[in-house]
C-alpha cells in the first residue's frame, strides 16, 4: 500500500472537533445573503466545489424557514451558472447528504455541494490512487466567483 502524505488535512480534522468549519468561515466566503450564504470548499472533490450553508447551525431542511429555503436554491442556481457559463464546465453536480449515514462529512451543519464536472474527470489517479488533481488554482476560482456571483 502507498501512502501519499497530505498534512494540509491536519487543519481539517481539528477543525472538525472543536468547533463547525461553516459558522466562522469568511477567507472563503463568496457571497452572503440574509439567510445563508456561498462559500468555496476548502477540500474540494473537484475544482470550483461550493458549498450553500445557511447561516443558522441546522441539520435538516425541514428546520430551516422557507425564505432560508428559497435563498439557498437561488445561490445553488447561481453556482451552477457560474460553474457552467465561467469555468466552463460540462456538467454540474449538486447534491445534499443528511446525517452520517447518508455521508455527511459534516453533519452538525446542513449544506448544498455544487461542483464542476468534466467528462472522464474521474480518471486513474482518482480510481486506483484515490487522489484528486485539481487543474485549477482556488484563490483564482475564488476571485472570478466574488467578482460575477455578487454581480448577480
Amino acid at each position: 500500500m502507498k501512502y501519499l502524505n497530505a498534512p494540509w488535512r491536519k487543519k481539517y480534522h481539528e477543525s472538525k472537533q472543536t468547533s463547525c468549519p461553516f459558522c466562522n468561515e469568511n477567507d472563503l466566503l463568496v457571497k452572503e445573503g440574509s439567510f445563508s450564504k456561498i462559500i468555496l470548499n476548502k477540500y474540494p472533490y473537484s475544482p470550483a466545489h461550493f458549498l450553500i450553508i445557511p447561516k443558522e447551525h441546522k441539520k435538516f431542511l425541514n428546520e430551516l424557514s422557507k425564505e432560508c429555503l428559497i435563498e439557498m436554491w437561488e445561490f445553488t442556481a447561481l453556482c451552477e451558472d457560474f460553474l457552467l457559463n465561467i469555468i466552463k464546465a460540462q456538467g454540474v453536480n449538486v447534491g445534499i447528504n443528511l446525517g452520517a449515514a447518508a455521508g455527511a462529512g459534516i453533519q452538525e451543519h446542513l449544506h448544498i455541494h455544487a461542483l464542476a464536472r468534466w467528462h472522464r474527470d474521474t480518471n486513474f489517479i482518482t480510481t486506483i490512487a484515490k487522489t484528486r488533481v485539481l487543474s485549477d488554482d482556488s484563490g483564482d476560482i475564488l476571485q472570478k466567483a466574488r467578482e460575477y456571483l455578487c454581480k448577480k
